[in-house]
């Protein structure tokens, strides 16, 4: 009872034979089958007798590509033959709200109870949805049974309500236990009658105003229902309520007309109608393996669809990003031939810029291991944590070869110095590391969108400052050891550029000295400085722009 249609309709094409041509021989048994399909599925034998002869009637003599089977043309030619016949636009049903409550009205004897059991095993078995269904034919204790036994068929919450005669308090009581026990959608089965009368116009009224659901559902038997999808005006013809005098129509009332759901989010391209597909990627998911793995997948179901039906991508925001990784990416080699010019200027030694030129691949190395086996991506913000961590890198590098450098212009062993050097500055490369994990760690426990996007950020960063050290503490000494060697005779270039690093030196020395005499000074540039950053605190407090936001 339960069976998909389209289930149905593989089974019948999957015994169509044949090569060339498509003849009245070869799907014979297939017309059957689809026939016999229909039928099953409640379609009204007129309506399905007439389908399968329109589409014997297209399929005959019909030429078979080379590429293509008679069953997969056959599946076309029905395919199209199913989307005329059901009025060429799908409707989706308005699933939003907590619940989403569904209303089902329909004379009696037109399916409804049925049909409602049907839309509940189509919701949890294909949109994954819990379902309840609610029982509100009160004067019917048949129809009662008829929805639990199906909703146990289908492992379907039922909610009765034993007891309680009136229809709108039930599904009023049924919602609030959905809302309680976690449901996401609740269908509500109303009573019948043999014909439109003012009473179940009136119960149907009072029940939608109090449960006021998202979809409002009126269930037809299948001959009528397929002659109102054919054509509204026989729609319209529908007899309402008949007296000795005088006859009210569907039309005298109201307007039926074939169309989309919304017409508000009714999409054309160029006056073509189309369906608009938005995939979003979660926090945290990489966009470029979401957005390659969308393309290929279209790119399979190109080979399946009809030659009528176009795929083309409205809009990609991953373009944008391949484009920031890319410039992240030639920031990070930038970053790096800066630090070396800007080293060699400072030290003015091969050898001495040739240690911290080693030290920063090896510390970028690890930081991209420490990435894999957390399971990051190649994304802006970690690109950027990259960038930030050249600098974080190769400072205590600088700092420990320069050290042992002017222990070794003293004239001490490079392998003495490497040691000595190492111990008298290993606290200071220590603390100076912990109080920048200090600084980046904590993003990590950060909650809400904000700190799902900035948890890779902090992780490397605080992985490239606990590399760095560990190799400004190994790596640089021995390497200096090794590499660095006393030099008798400066070069020409430090000759020439070491008065500006003297004149340097001696104007800090000089300012810090003429500071340390007034130092008392420092405390009210303090207080001055904590006033002017409360005042901006204040200001910022009170910007209209600022207040705005806060009250939307």
């Amino acid at each position: 009872m339960f069976d998909n249609l389209s289930e149905r309709l593989e089974r019948s094409f999957k015994i169509l034979k044949g090569e060339g041509r498509i003849t009245e021989i070869n799907i014979a048994e297939t017309v059957k089958d689809i026939r016999k399909a229909l039928l099953e599925a409640d379609v009204n034998y007129k309506t399905a007798k007439q389908f399968t002869d329109e589409v014997k009637a297209k399929a005959l003599g019909q030429n078979v590509m080379t590429a293509v089977r008679p069953g997969q043309l056959m599946v076309k030619i029905t395919h199209d033959e199913l989307a005329n016949l059901m009025g060429g636009d799908a409707a989706e049903i308005n699933l939003k709200g907590t619940p989403a409550v569904i209303l089902m009205s329909g004379l009696q004897g037109s399916g409804k109870t049925t049909f409602s059991a049907k839309l509940a095993n189509y919701l949890q078995t294909k949109k994954n949805k819990r379902v309840m269904l609610v029982a509100c034919d009160v004067y019917r204790p048949a129809a009662i049974e008829q929805l639990r036994v199906l909703g146990e068929q289908i492992n379907a919450k039922v909610y009765t309500g034993e007891g309680e005669a009136n229809p709108v308090i039930k599904a009023q009581k049924a919602i609030q236990e959905a809302k309680v026990y976690g449901y996401d959608v609740v269908i509500v089965d109303t009573a019948g009658r043999l014909a439109v009368d003012e009473q179940m116009m009136q119960e149907i009224a009072a029940i939608k105003q109090a449960i006021n659901p998202q979809e409002t559902l009126f269930v037809v038997d299948a001959m009528t229902g397929q002659d109102a999808v054919n054509t509204a005006k026989e729609f319209n013809d529908l007899v309402v309520r008949e007296s000795d005098d005088r006859i009210i129509r569907l039309s005298d009332i109201g307007r039926a007309e074939l169309g989309p759901q919304d017409t508000r989010s009714y999409m054309k391209m160029n006056g073509v109608p189309m369906v608009g597909v938005v995939v979003i990627p979660q926090p945290g998911a990489n966009h470029i393996e979401i957005a390659d793995a969308v393309y290929e997948r279209v790119e399979t179901m190109k080979k399946d669809l009809p030659e009528d039906i176009i795929l083309s991508y409205g809009f990609d925001n991953t373009r944008f990003i391949r484009a920031s990784i890319n410039e992240v990416k030639k920031t990070v080699y930038e970053a790096f031939i800066l630090v070396v010019i800007i080293i060699f200027l400072f030290l003015r030694n091969f050898r001495v810029t040739l240690i911290p030129c080693i030290v920063i691949p090896v510390s970028l190395i690890g930081t991209f291991f420490l990435m894999y086996l957390a399971g990051f991506s190649i994304n802006v913000l970690s690109m950027l944590a990259v960038v930030l961590s050249v600098g974080l890198v190769v400072d205590d590098a600088i700092v420990m070869t320069e050290n042992i450098y002017i222990r070794i212009e003293r004239g001490m062993r490079p392998f003495d110095a490497g040691i000595e050097g190492a111990k008298e500055i290993f606290f200071a490369v220590l603390s100076t590391s912990i109080t920048l994990l200090a600084v980046f760690f904590p993003i990590v426990f950060m909650e809400g969108m904000t700190g799902k996007l900035f948890i890779e950020f902090s992780l490397v960063i605080s992985g490239a400052v606990i590399i760095s050290t560990f190799a400004a503490l190994t790596v640089t000494p021995m390497l200096a050891s090794k590499i660095l060697v006393r030099q008798e005779k400066k070069s020409w270039f430090y000759t020439k550029t070491e008065p500006f690093f003297e004149g340097l030196n001696n104007f800090y020395s000089n300012t810090l000295a003429a500071f340390l005499k007034v130092r008392w000074i420092a405390i009210p540039i303090v207080v001055w400085i904590r006033i002017l950053a409360m005042c901006a605190d204040i200001v910022i407090g009170v910007s209209p722009d600022f207040r705005g936001r806060d009250d939307r």
